[in-house]
């Protein structure tokens, strides 16, 4: 998979630049089978699997780079600031993109002051939320009402703290303390509800990667393997045709929904595999002659009163309750089917022990391969309806 990566990874950053907001979140390739590095998040859909760290583009949703989560061995070189395994990350997705100008989003996970620090030494904005434990984040003691804020600030960091539904902490390299107004009116007091200027612009750039992770699930690839590297290659092609969807609405002014691209997509590939479509064909395989008298309900494979003890005989005497239970199912499988004064039963084990107060004075049709069109078979009539007179075709 290395390799398939890094060619993937390298494509990516190759085919746009992006705009000046950039953002960095988590997402999740639902996985529950056994891996060191599996992964819980509690606000994922999915919660446990593959964790990916994915650098998008704010603007178009493009994904500009990622990193496959696979334990402390994504902890590189850059430890000596002191960023830990989140600032490393960082650090490794942005480093083309550093002394650009550009502006960086994160949630508390990754935003410390040691990266703001950082980054803004590097010509790079970073706002994000942060945990108010971090090391060298001042400490604010005032209990605060809903709406309220309290900042500390120095030469080119702002820390804030805003009272909304609970406790919200922000740290930014590129606002000042300001609050705004927005058109959304308060249910309680009729006032528009005004907000810190940071949140605002967070919560307008953070929605890149969610977004590209409900566009997937729409139209997911992945199916159901033990082999997690499976997994992982199968959403790397939906992320591959996620950014050919985003670099196709940058080229062209008429919107087309990702879905019909997908499909357009599909589509093109078939066409041009043309001799391939001919060549998986599908056969069906040749079917005998089947009585239309027969029908669905016909088929003696039930749980009731009358049809349990007639199926508990094969199994009478000393054996285990599992051999009783698996030959149970193996007869049910041998596909019985009755109707029209005569029974059709294909056989894989020549057992015919239903016979008896079930088919009375009945012509019996033993089928070998009922897949066969030339399957022969033989009619007997079962006037004393015992089972070592059967006749069974070879």
């Amino acid at each position: 998979m290395g390799p398939i990566l890094e060619l993937i990874q390298r494509n990516f950053k190759r085919q746009l630049y992006p705009f000046q907001d950039v953002v960095i979140d988590e997402s999740l390739i639902l996985f529950k089978g056994r891996l060191h590095f599996k992964q819980y998040i509690k606000s994922k859909r999915h919660r446990f699997g593959i964790k990916l760290f994915v650098l998008c583009d704010c603007e178009t949703a493009y994904i500009l780079n990622f990193d496959v989560y696979v334990g402390k061995e994504n902890e590189k070189s850059v430890n000596q600031e002191g960023f830990g395994l989140s600032g490393a990350v960082v650090v490794n997705l942005l480093e083309p993109y550093l002394n650009k100008g550009h502006s960086f989003y994160s949630d508390n996970y990754y935003t410390s002051p040691a990266l703001s620090t950082y980054l803004h030494k590097h010509k790079t904005n970073s706002c994000g939320t942060v945990r108010s434990n971090r090391k060298k984040m001042p400490k604010f003691e005032k209990k605060l009402k809903k709406g309220e804020t309290e900042f500390r600030s120095s030469e080119h960091m702002l820390a804030l703290k805003w009272k909304d539904r609970r406790e919200v902490f922000m740290l930014s390299t590129m606002h000042e303390n300001k609050m705004v107004t927005l058109p959304k009116k308060d249910r309680i007091t009729g006032e528009n509800i005004k907000k810190p200027l940071c949140v605002v612009d967070y919560n307008r750039k953070m929605g890149a990667v969610d977004k590209t992770d409900m566009m997937i699930s729409s139209l997911d690839c992945t199916r159901k393997t033990i082999k997690w590297y499976k997994k992982l290659f199968m959403h790397i092609l939906d992320l591959c045709l996620l950014n050919a969807h985003a670099l196709y609405l940058t080229q062209h002014e008429k919107t087309v929904p990702y879905p019909k691209f997908h499909l357009e997509i599909i589509h093109q590939l078939f066409d041009s595999n043309s001799n391939f479509l001919r060549d998986i064909r599908r056969v069906y395989p040749g079917v005998g002659k089947v009585p239309m008298k027969l029908r669905y309900e016909d088929i003696l494979n039930c749980d009731c009163h009358e049809c349990e003890p007639k199926i508990l005989k094969l199994t009478s005497g000393p054996i285990k309750k599992t051999q009783k239970r698996k030959e149970i199912t193996e007869l049910r499988h041998s596909m019985l089917l009755t109707g029209g004064g005569f029974m059709i039963k294909v056989v894989s084990d020549p057992v015919m022990a239903l016979i008896e107060d079930t088919a009375p004075a009945m012509d019996i049709i033993t089928i070998d391969n009922p897949w066969d069109s030339m399957a022969s078979f033989e009619v007997k009539k079962y006037g004393d309806r015992r089972p070592e007179e059967e006749v069974v075709t070879k």
